[in-house]
């Protein structure tokens, strides 16, 4: 199996890996012949590079992925439905006074954004998954998935995120210095939505 340029696809080359799309729905499955209008559609969709079935290999080998495709696609959902949330709030406060701004940090649905239930309480279930799967594995392939151009953003945070958990087990940080980690880099490009 091999990666390969969406811009270097021709008709009859044969999907190693499926497709998903940016909320984990799969597009395309392993084994599926590509035709003109599939690249064509891969292109729209925002899809750089894909996974071919090596048909002069002997041996056609899968890379591992860094996570299960459930654990990214929630991870990513929950990232996109915080920054969205977020965003909104902020947009409501780009023309208040720094007190109206104090005021707006200390109500009740900033509260409820960060609170107990709310996407805070999600990030952190999703950072728990992350760190559960990367700490399951012996050692990681790499960062092998393919993904949609336009959750490069959540992709990125996500990736970062299950980087600094594998440098956090080698340092032999204790589970909560860790959770601390690798939930600050899953929210790091947070102030994309200012």
């Amino acid at each position: 199996m091999r990666a390969i340029s969406v811009s270097q696809l021709r008709p009859g080359l044969v999907l190693g890996r499926p497709l998903l799309d940016d909320r984990g729905n799969m597009l395309l499955n392993r084994g599926v012949r590509l035709s003109d209008n599939y690249i064509k559609s891969l292109h729209t969709k925002g899809f750089e590079v894909v996974y071919i079935r090596d048909e002069e290999a002997e041996v056609d080998v899968e890379p591992e992925d860094d996570l299960s495709l459930a654990t990214r696609a929630k991870a990513i959902q929950d990232l996109r439905d915080t920054f969205e949330s977020i965003g909104k709030e902020v947009d409501k406060l780009r023309s208040q006074s720094v007190e109206d701004l104090k005021s707006v940090c200390s109500s009740d649905n900033i509260k409820s954004l960060i609170g107990k239930s709310g996407f805070m309480d999600r990030i952190l279930n999703s950072v728990t998954s992350i760190i559960n799967e990367v700490l399951d594995r012996a050692n990681l392939a790499g960062l092998a998935s393919i993904r949609v151009s336009d959750t490069k953003l959540y992709d990125h945070s996500v990736n970062v995120c299950v980087v600094s958990v594998m440098i956090g087990r080698t340092l032999d940080l204790p589970d909560r210095q860790l959770r601390q980690l690798a939930a600050g880099c899953l929210l790091h490009d947070i102030g994309e939505v200012f």
